[in-house]
């Protein structure tokens, strides 16, 4: 059970982000939690960018599909309904892409959903990862601080970290 947490910013140099990417993709399953500006969004397209390169050469290979929870806005919208949205085009082949196992979960920014959704919601990109054991999936969240309220630290958001920490 590895935990990606760390300081990629642009004064890191490339070979640790080339280092977490290769160790994500080897583990198929993380989440990346830091501070703001440590460079899980850096770290999730560097990934993205790899995976597409992959897909460009292996038709087989799976397609990232790195979507920014924190456009997640509507509070009646469900994660499927929101997931095809942000892929636009694509969106009409989500289920045909996870069924067939050809995508890569990139969600970025976990802690970005509105506050008053996220007892809705989190439980949804719980299920999502549940559901698609063999996908390659990845969730960023900041790190919760340690003067945050204690039963943040039982929140839904570390119930899917753990979850992707857990599982394989």
């Amino acid at each position: 059970h590895t935990r990606l947490q760390g300081d990629w910013s642009s004064d890191v140099c490339s070979s640790d982000l080339e280092d977490a990417v290769a160790e994500i993709r080897r583990l198929r399953r993380a989440v990346l939690l830091g501070e703001p500006g440590g460079g899980k969004t850096t770290t999730i397209w560097k990934l993205a960018s790899d995976l597409v390169a992959t897909a460009i050469e292996d038709r087989d290979a799976a397609i990232p599909l790195l979507i920014r929870l924190g456009r997640w806005t509507d509070a009646s919208q469900r994660l499927s309904a929101f997931l095809a949205a942000q892929l636009g085009d694509l969106g009409e082949h989500l289920d045909l892409l996870l069924r067939e196992k050809r995508a890569a979960l990139l969600l970025d920014g976990l802690n970005e959903l509105p506050v008053s959704q996220r007892g809705e919601k989190y439980p949804q990109v719980q299920r999502l990862i549940e559901d698609h054991p063999k996908l390659l999936a990845v969730v960023s969240c900041r790190e919760l601080r340690s003067e945050e309220h204690t039963s943040e630290l039982q929140s839904p958001c570390n119930l899917v970290c753990r979850l992707l920490l857990e599982k394989k």
